[in-house]
């Protein structure tokens, strides 16, 4: 078989198990709204405006840090094509960009919250079942996503686009720079740094304030709200300033993913249930591109 036929067999298993991810969903009642998450664990304290402003600074501030890191040794500012070497460099400091984010909250957990880091899911107790709850979660968010993203694809293909030229940024570098060093970087951005540092913000500070605010103050408006700004921040990853091209197909996909890794945090409380889910779906994105190179 050529990579493209299996890649189709792989999409079109997904789209068989779609489904039964949904049905499985249904069953377990995330269908029921507020009803669904009504006994999940509550988070007791309050995100003053200021310390969401702060958040925000921190979270986009350690974004700039690997850049200014690797800019200021090689010396390239943004107009610069950035070689391969300095690439991967930029990835392997990525871990930098969460540092911030995580002083802050170390640092304002106790005056926000009732119990500290706990309150946010942040807690070492019965780690292996918040683990096993978020491969639990995973699964049945897994086949919806990735079916809904074969179908995407599919039209992206009917209207005569290629749907691999305007993936995510990243995953189309690994195509086109397939290096161990570089892969090696990829995988630290992607897999450890972009879910804690993404979800502690969106899901720890962004999604609590908002249950926490009494114009809005539910879970579910409160999830979707947060996968809008979470799809929305990806923007520079799915567009290529260079070409013009805009992966517009994967904007529902992130949407979706989104609200899988809100209604999980939810429904767990603990914030290291949609971290491993986030880090899953970024390792089989990667898998799935060193498998299949070409498509």
């Amino acid at each position: 078989m050529t990579n493209e036929e299996i890649l189709i067999t792989i999409q079109i298993a997904l789209l068989a198990l779609a489904p039964v991810a949904l049905f499985i969903a249904w069953k377990i009642g995330v269908f029921r709204g507020e009803k669904f998450l009504q006994n999940a664990p509550s988070r007791q304290g309050k995100i003053a405006w200021e310390d969401l402003f702060i958040a925000c600074a921190c979270f986009l501030f350690g974004q700039l840090i690997p850049g200014v890191i690797v800019g200021s040794i090689y010396g390239f500012d943004e107009s610069t094509s950035i070689p391969l070497g300095p690439k991967g460099l930029l990835g392997s400091l990525s871990f930098l960009s969460v540092i911030p984010l995580v002083l802050f909250i170390i640092i304002r957990s106790p005056d926000i919250f009732d119990h500290g880091l706990k309150t946010i899911g942040l807690s070492p107790s019965k780690l292996h079942h918040q683990l096993l709850d978020g491969i639990k979660a995973f699964l049945i968010t897994f086949p919806i996503v990735f079916g809904l993203g074969a179908i995407l694809q599919f039209i992206v293909k009917l209207a005569g686009e290629d749907p691999s030229s305007t993936s995510h940024a990243l995953l189309h570098q690994i195509r086109e720079t397939p290096a161990a060093f570089f892969i090696t970087s990829v995988f630290i951005q992607a897999v450890i740094t972009a879910p804690i540092i993404e979800e502690l913000f969106f899901r720890g500070i962004i999604q609590t304030t908002l249950i926490q605010n009494r114009y809005i103050g539910k879970r579910w408006p409160a999830i979707l709200i947060t996968s809008i700004l979470f799809t929305a921040i990806h923007y520079n990853s799915v567009y290529d300033a260079n070409t013009g091209e805009f992966a517009w197909h994967t904007f529902p996909v992130l949407f979706v993913l989104s609200i899988g890794f809100g209604w999980a945090y939810e429904k767990t409380g603990f914030l290291y249930v949609p971290i491993l889910m986030h880090a899953l779906f970024n390792i089989s994105q990667i898998c799935l591109v060193l498998a299949l190179p070409d498509c």
